[in-house]
């Protein structure tokens, strides 16, 4: 019998629903529940408050996983080092950044760009097993029996998780493998809910997937949202994870060529702040300043600033040393606020994040960082 794993049923529950829609009124998240009944952040009542003061330009930087640069609603918004040429190959301003025109790209090398990475709990257990793997209680030093205790608590956290991931995938891989057989068998590319209805199962197997198939597309959509959403969306998400985040023979850092232990050093990285997967970023730049009135998409949530984008989080977890990087190269090129829309569950280097936060603050700045989801 197939064995679906939980969280998949939950994707293919959750994926398929109809989204709740406020009309057509994409800038619902403005309005006020007083005025206008509905749960949005009263911006526009803001504005009026504020209508006819005095404001000056603010320089928001989006430290993120990149943003896109040519997006219609945000290219006019863009911070510009208006003391840098853009694209040719010299460090104008000598900040040590060649062609930081929008911002810098701090997980990027001399030919390409880190799209994956490691989770911190991945890349902390390679760098500890040479020295803990084979050590046991007993033969461990009395300096070291807080931190073999410490190691082998981390080592059942990734083993479960990268058990749980691995079962996923190989749960909707099954999934997927006996569809595509029923879909031979029914000849259709995309068949209809009563196609599906129609179909008389071989075994217990083919049975499980027709009935949660059914299921789900009685709820609306076609068979080819059902499986672009709930199936190869979430079965790309975990072998994602299983190849990258938790896979420890996986590590991109010769990317960036830089000294990765060295904690101190700056320049390093590339000028592409968009890098090869800006969703997130570009979400979260939007959020804050997508262009205000200009009839285009939605309305940013801040009217006459300039976003710098700093680019530092992969698909996986981000390194302390970069984050760092990040805001100090944002306070020295003159931010006054800095979102943060990341975080991990461990930290190799947290005293040099501690550092450039104190930085910031000495110049004033304003930082933002996520509590969680």
């Amino acid at each position: 019998m197939i064995d679906v794993s939980r969280k998949f049923r939950l994707f293919l529950c959750v994926c398929l629903l109809p989204a709740a829609v406020l009309g057509q009124d994409t800038n619902w998240q403005h309005k006020d529940l007083q005025k206008d009944s509905v749960f949005g952040i009263s911006t526009e009542r803001a504005y009026g408050l504020l209508h006819g003061k005095k404001h000056k330009e603010v320089i928001v930087a989006v430290i993120d996983g990149g943003t896109d640069t040519a997006h219609e609603d945000l290219r006019d918004v863009l911070w510009v080092n208006a003391r840098e040429k853009a694209a040719n190959g010299m460090d104008d301003d000598h900040d040590g950044y060649i062609d930081d025109v929008h911002g810098w790209d701090f997980i990027g090398g001399k030919d390409s760009d880190v799209h994956y990475d490691n989770l911190e709990l991945t890349r902390l257990l390679r760098d500890r097993a040479p020295r803990f793997d084979t050590m046991t209680a007993a033969s461990a030093s009395p300096g070291d029996t807080a931190a073999l205790a410490e190691y082998r608590r981390m080592k059942t956290e990734y083993d479960q998780a990268h058990t749980r991931v691995a079962n996923i995938v190989e749960g909707i891989g099954r999934f997927k493998t006996i569809m595509n057989v029923m879909l031979a068998r029914i000849g259709k590319d995309s068949p209809t809910l009563a196609d599906w209805q129609a179909y008389v199962p071989d075994d217990e197997g083919q049975q499980h997937v027709r009935d949660i198939l059914v299921a789900q597309l009685k709820k609306g959509g076609s068979f080819r949202q059902l499986v672009r959403e709930g199936i190869d969306a979430p079965l790309e998400h975990f072998s994602a994870e299983l190849n990258y985040h938790y896979n420890m023979a996986y590590d991109p850092r010769y990317i960036v060529g830089d000294d990765y232990n060295n904690t101190g050093q700056r320049y390093y990285g590339n000028a592409d702040v968009t890098g090869p997967d800006a969703l997130h970023g570009t979400h979260v730049a939007g959020i804050i300043a997508a262009e205000r009135d200009n009839g285009k998409g939605m309305d940013g949530v801040a009217d006459d600033v300039r976003l710098m984008i700093i680019r530092v989080v992969p698909d996986g977890d981000e390194r302390d040393k970069d984050v760092a990087n990040g805001i100090r190269f944002a306070a020295d090129h003159g931010a006054r606020v800095i979102n943060m829309s990341f975080g991990k569950g461990y930290t190799k280097d947290k005293p040099v994040v501690d550092s450039a936060v104190k930085y910031a603050l000495s110049k004033d700045v304003l930082l933002v960082q996520a509590a969680g989801n």
